[in-house]
């Protein structure tokens, strides 16, 4: 009988893992660039000294983190917080997040999510997470709101992913 498949490991990313990261980053921004993926935008994929130097930069800042989630070696998600770098943003931080196709729908994004808040929630003198979210992405919303993220406001007409500009919801978690 087959065994069911194992949960992700979620830990933080180290520039060691510059390589598997990029290799993620590839196949997501083909998923994005062939229309499978319309809810982030667009960027060509970075080479792996570019991932090793952004995770040495996140590894560098302490208001910063970048987990990963790995099924065996293979990365499957990720999400950042990346926080100000100046003496009037650094208690706020952006978050980013993504989940590899066969992981959505799996409680994967909320566990990274879950665990990025955490460790922000430890930060001294940190005290807000803010996203961006396409107003056509109802899961994820659905997702962030359950998480306890609020709507603060929508950017009208903000991106350009499915051939038209449509709107972006801005959210934010303040503790």
């Amino acid at each position: 009988m087959p065994q069911p498949p194992t949960a992700p490991q979620i830990r933080l990313a180290t520039p060691a893992d510059a390589a598997a990261s990029a290799v993620y980053m590839h196949k997501l921004r083909a998923e994005v660039k062939d229309g499978r993926l319309d809810t982030i935008p667009w960027r060509p994929p970075p080479s792996d000294a570019q991932q090793r130097d952004y995770l040495q930069k996140m590894a560098d800042n302490p208001h910063a983190c970048l987990f990963i989630a790995l099924d065996g070696a293979e990365i499957v998600g990720m999400i950042s917080i990346a926080g100000g770098e100046l003496p009037f943003d650094r208690h706020a931080g952006i978050l980013g997040v993504s989940v590899a196709p066969q992981w959505r729908g799996r409680g994967l994004g909320r566990k990274l999510i879950r665990a990025a808040i955490a460790e922000a929630q430890s930060w001294p003198e940190f005290c807000r997470i803010e996203l961006l979210c396409s107003s056509w992405n109802a899961r994820g919303l659905k997702l962030y709101e359950s998480l306890g993220f609020v709507t603060e406001g929508i950017k009208r007409k903000a991106v350009n992913m499915r051939g038209k500009p449509e709107d972006e919801v801005l959210m934010a978690l303040v503790w």
